[in-house]
């Protein structure tokens, strides 16, 4: 099975940043969303890939390894520009409607 996108954007600034809350600031996203993340990280790969020394969190040699390929793999996966590494989703949002229903915008009406 691959691995989603998201959460390779999500590993990327986990291995570069070492820690789970300034991960998440990096990417706009909660604490408890990014450790989520990094729990499904761990279960693909079969490793810790964080391991907590004290109050740091360490590389294992699996994470060492990833660290390394990470960035590029996003830039050869993004839309480049419009999406750089570690600055948000893989994928763009759909649109959203404005008048609050949260859904996407309505078809729009022949003239």
């Amino acid at each position: 099975m691959g691995l989603d996108l998201n959460l390779l954007v999500s590993l990327d600034a986990l291995l570069h940043e070492r820690s789970v809350t300034r991960a998440a600031q990096r990417l706009g996203l909660s604490q408890p969303t990014l450790s989520t993340a990094l729990a499904r990280l761990r279960r693909h790969f079969d490793d810790e890939l964080l391991a907590r020394t004290g109050n740091a969190y360490e590389l294992t040699a699996l994470g060492e390894r990833l660290a390394e390929n990470t960035t590029q793999a996003l830039m050869w996966s993004g839309p480049g520009e419009e999406n750089p590494p570690g600055r948000g989703p893989a994928r763009a949002p759909p649109p959203r409607n404005t008048d609050g229903g949260g859904g996407p915008p309505p078809p729009a009406r022949p003239p």
